[in-house]
């Protein structure tokens, strides 16, 4: 029985790695939707000057990828302080929307020193006829310059 389960275990190796992709998710090297919220956006900045290296029309003539679409997320992003507060909160979720491009560019949010993170969980488990019992995980993370971080957590 022990030789069974194991056979059928090293059959499964393999097919183990299918469930880190989420197939779902879009291509990044896919053409970005000229219809979308996030597209419409970015060209209504670039056409106003609010990415220097890219204007409006640059933008309609070529079919951009989203890789290619999120070099300009990065260059309104480090141009931000031209941005208004309501252009500002659009560009947050359209990072969101792009945050694996981003990624994928190795391009990390500015963070200010002086600031700290505040992170955690909770988990309760019910077991038919035990108690439940239950976990909760809380951590804080300190930015204290742009390469180092202070961290600590409790479990209880």
């Amino acid at each position: 029985m022990k030789k069974w389960i194991f056979f059928l275990f090293l059959l499964l190796i393999p097919f183990s790695q299918t469930t880190a992709y989420n197939p779902w998710a879009p291509n990044i090297f896919a053409e970005a939707d000229c219809g979308s919220w996030e597209w419409k956006e970015i060209s209504r900045m670039c056409d106003e000057g609010k990415a220097p290296h890219y204007s409006g029309e640059k933008i309609r003539q070529a079919s951009l990828s989203r890789y290619e679409l999120a070099a300009v997320v990065i260059d309104l992003s480090e141009n931000e302080n031209a941005l208004t507060p309501d252009e500002k909160e659009s560009l947050k979720k359209i990072r969101q929307s792009y945050s694996r491009e981003l990624e994928a560019r190795n391009w990390k949010e500015k963070k200010s020193p002086d600031q700290a993170e505040i992170h955690g969980d909770l988990r309760i488990r019910k077991t038919d006829g035990k108690p439940a019992d239950g976990r909760a995980r809380i951590g804080i993370l300190y930015h204290i310059g742009q390469h180092a971080e202070a961290g600590a957590e409790e479990i209880k």
